[in-house]
């Protein structure tokens, strides 16, 4: 919330620009093939169902999502998403378009039964009420210092306790860096 019209202006123009940061987490069902990687889909309402967005849409705009892979589970992943542009439901789109749907999300099919093999991972999964997508990092220069600044909020309870379940203690699951859970990167 800006505290009058310029500065209003100028964060916006900033987004309008895309040169703001904007991360998120996502829990995702399965596990990417690679550490790390780049959908670069355009994005549109849904040719069929016109509540949903969609990659398929004929006059779909612009979209660009960087996701790296943080850790990999039975079955699901921590995402790290970087998201260039700011479309409806971009995560939520691209992952799904590329086999790996936000778990918890029954939109875009992240609802679907998890294919971990450890009925605790598969009762964590299903428990989910809610997209396991969170906003994670915020950064864009100060309008009138131009100093950079970078906003974190750790992750919610409930996904916390998601990936405590998920976490395997009989395996040594891939280490989670430290700003993950709201430290400092």
């Amino acid at each position: 919330v800006a505290k009058d019209d310029e500065t209003h202006r100028a964060l916006a123009r900033q987004f309008a620009g895309r040169e703001v940061e904007k991360e998120y987490l996502a829990l995702v069902l399965g596990v990417p093939p690679a550490t790390g990687g780049t959908v670069a889909a355009p994005i549109g309402r849904d040719p069929v169902h016109r509540r949903k967005m969609s990659v398929r849409a004929p006059r779909g705009r612009e979209a660009r999502s960087d996701y790296r892979l943080l850790e990999a589970f039975d079955g699901a992943s921590l995402l790290r998403v970087r998201i260039h542009t700011g479309r409806t439901h971009q995560i939520r789109v691209h992952l799904a378009s590329i086999g790996h749907p936000v778990a918890g999300d029954a939109t875009y099919g992240g609802t679907r039964t998890p294919s971990s093999r450890r009925a605790a991972a598969r009762d964590a999964l299903r428990g989910l009420t809610r997209p396991a997508l969170h906003a994670a990092r915020l950064a864009f220069v100060h309008p009138t210092s131009g100093e950079r600044l970078a906003f974190e909020a750790p992750l919610p309870a409930d996904l916390l306790d998601v990936l405590t379940r998920l976490r395997d203690p009989s395996s040594t699951p891939h280490p989670i860096p430290p700003h993950v859970g709201g430290g400092k990167r």
